[in-house]
């Protein structure tokens, strides 16, 4: 493991808001429990309680269970209880910070069983989560958007956020935390989005710009993409109002399958300047966030499938999720998939050991 806090430090931290004379089950092994439960494969309170009475035996080697494993309701109410902000911090000890130049990508996903909307951040290169924030809906990821940077230690990395943060508040939170932008731009955005649009309409007309081109094949389809970047941007009108701004790009994607052609424009913001193979890289990675998290989370962890309808502790369950998922990836004391590693939790008592810090 490569942070320098040892998880049971981090954990605890952890306030214990219940009343003192109403506990059975110190906080610490009502956590590790839930965590290694989450590490190891379960995904569910009552999976808890079980993997807590599986792996009794073990347990007792490490935690305070002189009143006996907590039941599914104990579970339940200490993560619905735990503030999230406090568990949110353990999970940025483990994510770590954004490195020079790196991407850092945020894109919100639902908790469909807690019908609770989150915003995520997720560090590209690294492959490792940094911060979650919930929202009331999808709609209000747009005030949601600039708090979530300013939990977030990003200075000197790039910030990449799909149409519906391509908002003034946000590229200047993302300026003020020292970081660059990607933003991408659509026609929810009227005026801005059609200057644009003609502006690049116009200048490959007249050859002007020079481009970058990739191509994808793959399930029977062959895609294109070629990339456009301007920093002749001084006509632009709201020039001013888009604290950073440096650049435009443009990027056309064709698509062809069979007899079929599909092609398709997208604009971005950005307050990088022009770099055609950067711009290519931090467009196409963005995706990285859908790939490599919201998917691992929902097929690797189950999240789609979870059903936790309190609000609170379904946002915890989601940050151990993410927590488990960094653990696994920084631990490099065996080469396998992140599945493999988890089925390795769950068979091997001294790899959970190693992955949860406990001393020998």
């Amino acid at each position: 493991m490569t942070s320098t806090k040892r998880l049971e430090e981090s954990l605890a931290e952890i306030k214990d808001a219940r009343q003192e004379w109403k506990v059975w089950h110190p906080l610490k092994s009502v956590l590790f429990i839930g965590f290694a439960t989450i590490l190891s494969g379960g995904d569910s309170f009552e999976d808890m309680e079980r993997f807590g009475e599986s792996k009794r035996e073990f347990f007792e080697k490490h935690l305070d269970l002189s009143n006996g494993v907590p039941s599914h309701d104990t579970f339940r109410r200490v993560f619905e209880m735990i503030r999230v902000e406090e568990l949110l911090a353990v999970l940025q000890h483990y994510g770590g910070v954004a490195g020079e130049g790196e991407q850092v990508c945020i894109d919100g996903k639902t908790l469909r069983g807690g019908r609770v909307h989150v915003l995520n951040a997720y560090a590209r290169e690294k492959g490792l989560a940094l911060g979650q924030l919930a929202v009331d809906e999808k709609s209000n990821e747009i005030t949601a958007l600039p708090e979530m940077i300013g939990l977030l230690a990003v200075e000197g990395a790039v910030v990449t956020v799909d149409a519906m943060g391509c908002q003034k508040s946000v590229a200047r939170k993302i300026i003020e935390a020292k970081a660059g932008y990607v933003l991408a731009l659509k026609g929810n955005h009227g005026v801005a989005y059609e200057e644009v649009k003609a502006y690049f309409d116009d200048a490959l007309r007249r050859g002007e710009l020079p481009s970058h081109e990739e191509h994808d094949k793959g399930h029977g389809r062959i895609e294109t993409r070629r990339y456009w970047q301007s920093e002749q941007i001084a006509w632009f009108a709201d020039l001013k109002l888009w604290e950073g701004l440096r650049s435009l790009a443009m990027v056309e994607s064709t698509r062809r399958k069979g007899e079929s052609t599909k092609v398709e424009r997208r604009y971005y913001l950005s307050s990088l300047p022009a770099d055609l193979p950067r711009i290519a890289a931090l467009v196409r990675g963005h995706w990285a966030i859908e790939n490599s998290l919201h998917w691992v989370m929902d097929v690797t962890f189950g999240e789609d499938r979870n059903r936790t309808l309190l609000k609170c502790a379904a946002q915890n369950l989601a940050l151990m999720r993410r927590l488990a998922l960094n653990i696994c990836k920084l631990d490099s004391s065996v080469k396998d998939s992140l599945k493999g590693k988890r089925f390795r939790a769950a068979c091997s008592n001294s790899y959970l050991a190693h992955l949860l810090n406990f001393h020998a």
